[in-house]
């Protein structure tokens, strides 16, 4: 089966799939979608992305009991991630833990088992998870698209990922009066007033030294029109990224506005509610003791503070995970995936969609 596996996700990694490469990531999907004969297969395309939604099914069902989702796009990577190299039990490529080679995986094991069950199965293939999932895998939702339970194979090591933290992306502008810099008092210093906002913000929300389940704030840009030196100024900009845990989604926006001074507005660029199932879910456990079976170790739950398009799934009442094979490097250039986590992956999913009814 191994070598299946890596005859498989070899081609499909040497594909650069970006964002910026809109035939690449056409090239992807047509890739996959000739691995599904035999199938129900719909295409959609919004924004100009497509991605598939394959099935065991004469018709889409009104609601699916699992859906297997994955993204076929990358971040982009150097020219030579694109020419998959092989390092003892190691895979070395763009996309090789994040998350090609998992979806691959995913559509194998669709393909070998989901005509031999009795319930309604589908598979889910999108091109824009790197960009926010809108045109895929939430515009898929926004058509009717449901399931009962899905799992998306994002990088996890084998852990169940049931929470992930929500995410903002928000632009602040601060405004003041100008002044000689000699007379700072005759005037309102814009760049102090982001200043103080940071300060604030940074009291509330201290950057951990070490991983913690906490909300975290980035203050990604800081600018202000160029001005002399002896010249006070009188606007500056602050771009952040926060990324919240769930408890604080109802509160948070307000949290960043009772720290604005007085002139300063908020723009809300991105916001993104978090990723939540019950961790006490039948389906969820039964993931567990499948992995424990074929693992030999019970697998944890985990917490992601990272976003995916499992959000889409959770802000409609669907329940669902991110579960994916060993790795590390995913966005570097030095990203793999181990090779036999691959293998041990298809068999997971395979006995999970048996057991599951």
């Amino acid at each position: 089966m191994l070598d299946r596996i890596i005859q498989t996700v070899d081609a499909g990694l040497r594909i650069e799939s970006t964002s910026d490469k809109p035939d690449k990531l056409d090239e992807i999907v047509d890739y996959c979608r000739e691995m599904l004969n035999g199938y129900s297969v719909e295409v959609f395309e919004s924004n100009g992305k497509r991605s598939l939604l394959a099935y065991n099914t004469a018709e889409r069902p009104e609601k699916f009991r699992l859906i297997l989702n994955g993204h076929l796009d990358v971040v982009p990577g150097r020219p030579e991630q694109y020419e998959p190299k092989y390092v003892g039990s190691k895979l070395y490529a763009r996309g090789a833990y994040d998350m090609k080679c998992a979806t691959l995986v995913q559509l194998l094991a669709f393909v070998d088992l989901a005509s031999k069950l009795n319930y309604p199965v589908g598979l889910q293939l999108v091109s824009d998870e790197e960009i926010g999932g809108y045109d895929g895998t939430k515009y898929q939702l926004d058509q009717g698209v449901r399931a009962d339970f899905a799992i998306a194979g994002e990088p996890t090591d084998f852990g169940v990922n049931s929470v992930a933290k929500g995410l903002i992306q928000a632009d602040l502008n601060f405004r003041g009066s100008t002044a000689h810099a000699a007379y700072p008092w005759q005037g309102r210093n814009a760049v102090w007033k982001a200043y103080h906002f940071m300060e604030k913000l940074a009291h509330r929300y201290p950057e951990p030294r070490e991983e913690k389940w906490v909300t975290t704030v980035n203050f990604a840009q800081i600018s202000s029109t160029k001005q002399p030196y002896n010249k006070v100024a009188d606007d500056c900009s602050l771009a952040i990224d926060v990324r919240f845990v769930p408890e604080e989604r109802e509160t948070i926006i307000e949290t960043l506005e009772s720290f604005l001074p007085d002139g300063a507005s908020i723009d809300i660029r991105w916001f993104e509610p978090p990723h939540f199932a019950d961790a006490d879910g039948a389906d969820l456990q039964l993931l567990r003791k499948t992995t424990a079976d074929v693992l030999g170790e019970m697998p944890a739950i985990i917490k992601k503070h990272a976003a995916s398009d499992l959000r889409h799934f959770s802000e409609m009442g669907m329940q669902g995970v991110t579960f994916g094979p060993k790795g590390a490097g995913q966005h570097t250039d030095e990203e793999w995936v181990d090779l036999p986590s691959l293998e041990q992956f298809y068999q997971v999913l395979t006995e999970f969609m048996n057991r599951l009814d």
